[in-house]
């Protein structure tokens, strides 16, 4: 199984747009976590960071990684790609300036990393330099045709090797 997981799960955004995305993934949640987790990570966690004129807060905590971590320890074969460093003073195609605290994202990615077990692989993306985050992706979070290919080839690595 590979999972390319955290953007959007680690990333912050207005308080306001959470409600919605938390809604469409409670099931998926629950089933995976649990209630008790769900009502967890639906007590956000404000950041002081303002961004569209609000404050800003993740779907996910740092509080969360550990659960998460413990879940993907037991998904046999598991292998996560990480997220990357975000470099603020570069768009690439995105249309508008991210938050100022989006490197948040890489900072629990690092975590996570940290927190799993030897038995998932990961691709680690969370060292790229800002000149390879501009080479690999093409707005700071998505994957550019060349990252793609890096993505390729770092998982027949991972096949190959394993």
């Amino acid at each position: 199984m590979i999972a390319h997981i955290g953007v959007v799960d680690f990333s912050p955004r207005p308080k306001s747009t959470i409600g919605e995305i938390l809604k469409l993934k409670k099931k998926k949640i629950i089933s995976c976590f649990g209630e008790g987790f769900y009502k967890e990570i639906i007590q956000l966690e404000m950041h002081p960071t303002m961004y569209m004129k609000e404050h800003t807060a993740a779907i996910l905590s740092k509080k969360a990684i550990p659960k998460i971590a413990s879940h993907f320890n037991t998904i046999p074969g598991l292998i996560w790609i990480t997220c990357n460093p975000v470099d603020l003073n570069w768009r690439g195609n995105y249309g508008r300036d991210r938050p100022a605290n989006i490197n948040i994202v890489n900072e629990k990615s690092i975590l996570l990393k940290k927190a799993l077990g030897p038995e998932v692989k990961c691709i680690d993306l969370t060292k790229l330099s800002l000149e390879e985050v501009h080479e690999y992706t093409c707005d700071n979070i998505h994957l550019s045709a060349k990252g793609m290919k890096l993505i390729e080839k770092e998982l027949k690595n991972l096949v190959l090797n394993t």
